[in-house]
Protein backbone atom coordinates (compact mmCIF):
# COMPACT_ATOMS: atom_id res chain seq x y z
CA UNK A 1 0.00 0.00 0.00
CA UNK A 2 3.13 2.53 0.89
CA UNK A 3 4.37 2.02 -2.46
CA UNK A 4 1.21 2.53 -4.34
CA UNK A 5 0.30 5.82 -2.15
CA UNK A 6 4.07 6.93 -2.99
CA UNK A 7 3.71 6.53 -6.60
CA UNK A 8 0.46 8.18 -6.96
CA UNK A 9 1.99 10.78 -5.15
CA UNK A 10 5.02 11.55 -7.26
CA UNK A 11 3.51 10.97 -10.13
CA UNK A 12 0.26 13.15 -9.21
CA UNK A 13 3.10 16.15 -8.51
CA UNK A 14 4.93 15.96 -11.22
CA UNK A 15 2.28 16.04 -13.56
CA UNK A 16 0.98 19.42 -11.64
CA UNK A 17 4.82 20.50 -12.16
CA UNK A 18 4.46 19.75 -16.13
CA UNK A 19 0.86 21.94 -15.72
CA UNK A 20 2.77 24.38 -14.25
CA UNK A 21 0.33 24.58 -10.93
CA UNK A 22 3.85 23.19 -8.95
CA UNK A 23 7.04 24.35 -8.25
CA UNK A 24 8.42 21.77 -6.62
CA UNK A 25 7.63 19.32 -3.80
CA UNK A 26 9.56 16.92 -1.26
CA UNK A 27 8.88 14.50 1.11
CA UNK A 28 8.66 15.51 4.89
CA UNK A 29 6.68 13.99 7.72
CA UNK A 30 7.22 10.46 9.42
CA UNK A 31 8.46 8.81 6.27
CA UNK A 32 10.97 11.30 5.47
CA UNK A 33 12.17 11.07 9.37
CA UNK A 34 11.99 7.40 8.98
CA UNK A 35 14.76 7.49 6.17
CA UNK A 36 16.90 9.76 7.87
CA UNK A 37 16.75 8.36 10.85
CA UNK A 38 14.85 5.34 13.10
CA UNK A 39 11.88 4.02 11.66
CA UNK A 40 8.43 4.78 12.83
CA UNK A 41 5.14 3.94 11.97
CA UNK A 42 3.05 6.76 10.29
CA UNK A 43 -0.03 6.79 8.82
CA UNK A 44 0.43 9.03 5.94
CA UNK A 45 2.68 10.53 3.32
CA UNK A 46 3.60 14.16 3.65
CA UNK A 47 5.23 16.41 1.42
CA UNK A 48 5.62 19.96 1.27
CA UNK A 49 4.88 21.74 -1.91
CA UNK A 50 6.31 24.83 -3.74
CA UNK A 51 3.13 26.31 -5.11
CA UNK A 52 3.55 28.37 -8.63
CA UNK A 53 3.52 32.05 -8.66
CA UNK A 54 0.08 32.00 -11.16
CA UNK A 55 -2.74 33.61 -8.55
CA UNK A 56 -4.78 30.22 -9.34
CA UNK A 57 -2.06 27.58 -8.57
CA UNK A 58 -3.91 26.14 -5.69
CA UNK A 59 -6.72 25.95 -7.55
CA UNK A 60 -5.46 24.09 -10.22
CA UNK A 61 -3.80 22.06 -7.39
CA UNK A 62 -6.77 21.08 -5.85
CA UNK A 63 -8.72 20.56 -9.11
CA UNK A 64 -5.87 18.49 -10.45
CA UNK A 65 -5.20 16.39 -7.51
CA UNK A 66 -8.99 16.21 -6.33
CA UNK A 67 -7.64 17.41 -3.43
CA UNK A 68 -9.30 19.09 -0.32
CA UNK A 69 -7.72 22.59 1.04
CA UNK A 70 -7.83 23.09 4.59
CA UNK A 71 -5.67 26.45 5.46
CA UNK A 72 -3.77 27.10 8.03
CA UNK A 73 -5.69 28.66 11.38
CA UNK A 74 -4.48 31.90 12.85
CA UNK A 75 -0.72 31.46 14.55
CA UNK A 76 -0.75 28.33 12.17
CA UNK A 77 2.52 28.10 10.59
CA UNK A 78 0.81 26.75 7.88
CA UNK A 79 -0.71 28.30 4.56
CA UNK A 80 -2.42 25.26 4.47
CA UNK A 81 -3.07 21.48 3.53
CA UNK A 82 -3.82 19.99 0.72
CA UNK A 83 -5.56 16.48 1.50
CA UNK A 84 -5.08 13.94 -1.14
CA UNK A 85 -6.93 10.79 -0.96
CA UNK A 86 -5.19 7.87 -2.43
CA UNK A 87 -7.74 4.94 -4.10
CA UNK A 88 -6.48 1.72 -1.76
CA UNK A 89 -3.72 4.18 -0.42
CA UNK A 90 -2.35 6.05 2.28
CA UNK A 91 -3.64 9.42 2.66
CA UNK A 92 -1.11 12.22 1.22
CA UNK A 93 -0.64 15.93 2.83
CA UNK A 94 0.95 18.02 1.18
CA UNK A 95 1.77 20.88 2.66
CA UNK A 96 2.16 24.64 1.75
CA UNK A 97 4.33 26.80 4.25
CA UNK A 98 5.14 30.17 4.17
CA UNK A 99 7.89 31.92 1.95
CA UNK A 100 10.24 31.82 4.99
CA UNK A 101 9.80 27.99 5.90
CA UNK A 102 9.83 27.11 2.31
CA UNK A 103 13.19 28.52 1.29
CA UNK A 104 14.16 26.72 4.44
CA UNK A 105 13.07 23.52 3.24
CA UNK A 106 13.97 24.01 -0.01
CA UNK A 107 17.80 24.72 0.26
CA UNK A 108 19.67 21.29 -0.04
CA UNK A 109 17.01 19.16 -1.00
CA UNK A 110 18.18 15.83 -1.65
CA UNK A 111 16.84 12.45 -3.48
CA UNK A 112 16.70 9.04 -1.87
CA UNK A 113 15.90 5.21 -3.79
CA UNK A 114 12.65 3.58 -1.26
CA UNK A 115 11.29 0.60 -2.06
CA UNK A 116 12.81 1.29 -5.74
CA UNK A 117 11.61 4.48 -6.20
CA UNK A 118 13.54 7.68 -6.27
CA UNK A 119 11.79 10.61 -4.42
CA UNK A 120 12.82 13.98 -3.74
CA UNK A 121 13.42 14.45 0.20
CA UNK A 122 14.16 17.30 2.32
CA UNK A 123 17.32 17.61 3.94
CA UNK A 124 17.24 16.27 7.96
CA UNK A 125 18.06 19.93 8.77
CA UNK A 126 15.12 21.33 7.37
CA UNK A 127 12.94 18.57 8.92
CA UNK A 128 13.84 19.18 12.48
CA UNK A 129 13.51 22.85 11.56
CA UNK A 130 10.01 22.12 10.27
CA UNK A 131 9.07 19.91 13.18
CA UNK A 132 9.81 22.48 16.19
CA UNK A 133 7.36 24.46 14.29
CA UNK A 134 4.58 22.10 14.20
CA UNK A 135 6.08 21.52 18.04
CA UNK A 136 3.80 18.59 18.71
CA UNK A 137 5.06 15.82 20.76
CA UNK A 138 5.29 13.31 17.70
CA UNK A 139 7.09 16.06 16.24
CA UNK A 140 9.43 16.84 18.81
CA UNK A 141 10.00 13.05 19.17
CA UNK A 142 11.37 13.42 15.41
CA UNK A 143 13.31 16.37 16.33
CA UNK A 144 15.59 14.38 18.96
CA UNK A 145 15.87 10.95 16.63
CA UNK A 146 17.20 13.39 13.62
CA UNK A 147 19.21 15.02 15.94
CA UNK A 148 21.29 12.01 17.48
CA UNK A 149 21.05 10.72 13.50
CA UNK A 150 22.99 14.02 12.98
CA UNK A 151 25.45 13.35 16.02
CA UNK A 152 28.38 12.59 13.58
CA UNK A 153 28.09 15.47 11.12
CA UNK A 154 28.76 18.07 13.36
CA UNK A 155 28.50 21.06 10.45
CA UNK A 156 25.02 19.67 10.07
CA UNK A 157 24.59 20.19 13.98
CA UNK A 158 25.53 23.46 13.60
CA UNK A 159 23.88 24.42 10.93
CA UNK A 160 20.27 23.25 12.72
CA UNK A 161 21.37 25.64 15.90
CA UNK A 162 22.07 28.60 13.80
CA UNK A 163 18.60 28.21 11.84
CA UNK A 164 16.56 27.37 15.34
CA UNK A 165 18.78 30.84 16.76
CA UNK A 166 17.25 32.75 13.36
CA UNK A 167 13.89 31.47 14.03
CA UNK A 168 13.06 31.64 17.44
CA UNK A 169 13.02 28.50 18.43
CA UNK A 170 16.79 27.33 20.00
CA UNK A 171 15.09 27.37 23.51
CA UNK A 172 13.03 24.22 22.31
CA UNK A 173 15.52 22.59 20.76
CA UNK A 174 18.28 23.39 23.53
CA UNK A 175 15.41 21.99 25.94
CA UNK A 176 14.80 18.72 23.68
CA UNK A 177 18.62 17.93 23.31
CA UNK A 178 21.93 18.65 24.88
CA UNK A 179 24.80 20.88 23.50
Amino acid sequence: MFRKTIEFAIGALNQAKQSKALEDFLLIGGVAVSAWSVPRATADVDFVIKLASSLNASEILTKHLKARFRPGDIGDPLRGVFEVNVPDGNPVQLVWFPPKLEEIMFQDPESIVMQGLTIPIASPVALIISKLYAGGPQDLADVRALMISLQSKPALLDRVRLLAKDEGLDLLLGSLVSS
